[in-house]
């Protein structure tokens, strides 16, 4: 039914998927330094551009307050340094 090509694939995929998971449970503070300040300065930009495509303030304006709001839950619920 199954190739073992494809069996072997599998394999190596939950192999790294499972690396990946035991590296985010030992490691949690390494993924989250600067994670906030990085994610509000891409939504920004994208806010921006977004504003300028469509040629509206009311887009931007929409877009940074869910930026913030983002921000504001980031720095509230992920760990300190």
């Amino acid at each position: 039914m199954f190739d073992s090509k494809f069996i072997t694939k599998r394999k190596w995929v939950l192999t790294g998927v499972i690396l990946l998971l035991i590296f985010m449970v030992a490691t949690p503070q390494a993924l989250t330094a600067g994670v906030c300040e990085k994610a509000l300065e891409k939504c920004i930009i994208q806010a921006v551009s977004a504003a300028i495509f469509s040629l509206s303030p009311a887009v931007f304006a929409y877009f940074s307050t869910s930026c913030l709001m983002g921000y504001s839950f980031c720095i509230s619920y992920y760990p300190a340094k």
